[in-house]
């Protein structure tokens, strides 16, 4: 399989904030810029998207299953050396590495009893209310794209559908709408 290392560039400076790997670039950029604030990464993100900016990933390298992580780690090391300010949280090439037990607690112990200001609760109340937008399906929709359910999840989705009556209604609703793929796709 091949393997992008990728960087992501501030629009504004050209400077290059944030080094990583992946399969699929446009999945993975789609899925920077929905993940919640939370990390240097996610809060600079957060703030292009406030300024109606997004990072410009640039390809950098392809690799193999066997190099992708070394080299992720040179690059990171490299544009260190450099003096570049990288929001990376560690040197790479960590497979997915799981935080240890010890350092999930101190997370949490830190946070107990931390309060939201009331200027928060409300920028939260106020996205929740406002919905869906097209836009934030369809982002949601290209970072879904390519990944696969596990069979332990398809079948939960099955049960839950299993012996569900649906309305006249609804079940017209779902007969025009594959009438109009079908007829779409046919054309």
């Amino acid at each position: 399989m091949i393997h992008y290392i990728y960087t992501l560039t501030d629009p504004r400076t050209k400077v290059i904030r944030y080094v990583g790997k992946t399969n699929n670039p446009a999945v993975r950029l789609a899925m920077h810029l929905c993940e919640k604030r939370g990390s240097h990464k996610n809060n600079w993100l957060h703030q292009l998207r406030s300024l109606g900016l997004r990072p410009i990933m640039d390809v950098i390298e392809e690799c193999t299953d066997e190099t992708w992580a070394e080299r992720e780690r040179f690059w990171i090391a490299h544009f260190r050396n450099v003096g570049l300010p990288l929001t990376n949280l560690d040197s790479g090439g960590n497979h997915g590495k799981k935080q240890s037990e010890e350092t999930k607690a101190k997370i949490r112990a830190k946070a107990i009893g931390r309060k939201q200001t009331p200027e928060s609760i409300a920028k939260i109340k106020a996205t929740k209310s406002a919905g869906w937008t097209h836009e934030r399906r369809e982002r949601y929709r290209l970072a879904q794209l390519g990944k696969k359910q596990s069979p332990e999840t398809i079948e939960k989705r099955s049960a839950k559908l299993r012996g569900l009556k649906r309305s006249p209604e609804i079940c017209a609703k779902i007969s025009a709408t594959k009438r109009a793929k079908f007829t779409h796709s046919n054309s």
